[in-house]
């Protein structure tokens, strides 16, 4: 770590840190201040993620969202996922591999933002083998293509947990199970499409320019009542991270998703 670095802050940097924020995750530097090119850190762990990508020139992150970064809660020991490399474990969590590509899938609980987005999809720039990485926003999940030769599962692991993004990694994962969250959104998804089909369905006879009064109200008040599970339960992961994203004055890419579905729905009733 660079010499130059101030791991132990003066009381007058103490009292100044009180007031100021991570540079990278946005939390308070109450106890003492790490600083590196003028800029304060509120644990060595967000400061080596900082490093990470100074050196990787992935500084743009910082510029997508202010401290769009993830405090590091806990730093990991050297080999902490080297169980995954097991071929039994390993076979279990990836989703296609031959001799030269592997493809696998995680839940990241912590992608919160567009710059969380555009740092996963650019961990190409951070360890050689590793391809294309691609980020389900919705779904929280991010698919990693990777050389086998060149990058171990759990050295992938390890750089996700590295930079704050630690997959969730559950037993039914590993037993090859599916979780509820996958049924619940097959659900979800399912709803939706009935929705669509019948409120086209009854949308059939104004595209014919049959506007018998009676028939044009009653179907209009189907549609609305076909709307509200849609709004209300397909799109209820849309509106709990708008929610949390500005109880936590934060604004993420659900805020103005939930936005635009309540405006226009409002509007066209």
């Amino acid at each position: 770590m660079d010499t130059a670095l101030q791991t132990t802050a003066s009381s007058n940097d103490r009292q100044r840190g009180q007031a100021q924020q991570c540079f990278h995750c946005g939390s308070p530097c109450n106890a003492s201040i790490l600083c590196k090119e003028e800029k304060a850190f509120c644990c060595h762990g967000c400061l080596t993620v900082f490093e990470i990508l100074s050196e990787n020139g992935l500084t743009d992150f910082y510029s997508l969202s202010e401290n769009a970064g993830v405090r590091i809660k806990k730093v990991g020991t050297k080999d902490q996922f080297a169980f995954l490399d097991e071929p039994a474990v390993r076979e279990k969590l990836v989703n296609f591999s031959d001799d030269k590509i592997t493809q696998v899938t995680f839940h990241i609980p912590a992608i919160h933002c567009i710059a969380c987005v555009w740092l996963l999809e650019n961990l190409f720039r951070l360890k050689p083998g590793i391809g294309q990485s691609h980020v389900n926003f919705p779904r929280k999940e991010i698919s990693i293509s990777f050389e086998r030769q060149k990058v171990g599962l759990g050295e992938l692991v390890d750089l996700l947990a590295s930079l704050g993004y630690e997959p969730d990694l559950k037993l039914s994962d590993l037993e090859g199970g599916r979780s509820p969250v996958s049924r619940r959104l097959w659900l979800q998804l399912g709803i939706a499409g009935f929705a669509f089909g019948n409120i086209m369905l009854f949308s059939i006879s104004s595209y014919l320019g049959l506007d018998i009064q009676y028939f044009k109200k009653l179907f209009a008040y189907l549609s609305f009542a076909l709307v509200l599970p849609v709004i209300f339960y397909g799109a209820s992961d849309y509106w709990k991270s708008a929610w949390l994203s500005l109880s936590r004055r934060m604004l993420t890419i659900e805020v103005p998703i939930a936005a635009g579905m309540a405006h226009g729905n409002c509007c066209h009733r």
